[in-house]
């Protein structure tokens, strides 16, 4: 199921680019739990330090 030129030209920026916000979000938060799980201290120490 691949897309045509034509597909690809009617792609609407807008949804696209919500998409793509949403997507990073994501990976952001996957980062963030990843980080957390491989050294929890250091990533809560890290986080207080930002919020004060």
């Amino acid at each position: 199921m691949g897309c045509s030129p034509s597909d690809l030209a009617q792609v609407d920026i807008d949804t696209w680019l919500e998409l793509r916000s949403q997507l990073q979000k994501h990976h952001k938060a996957r980062i963030e739990q990843y980080r957390f799980r491989r050294d929890p201290k250091g990533y809560l120490a890290n986080l207080e330090s930002r919020l004060l």
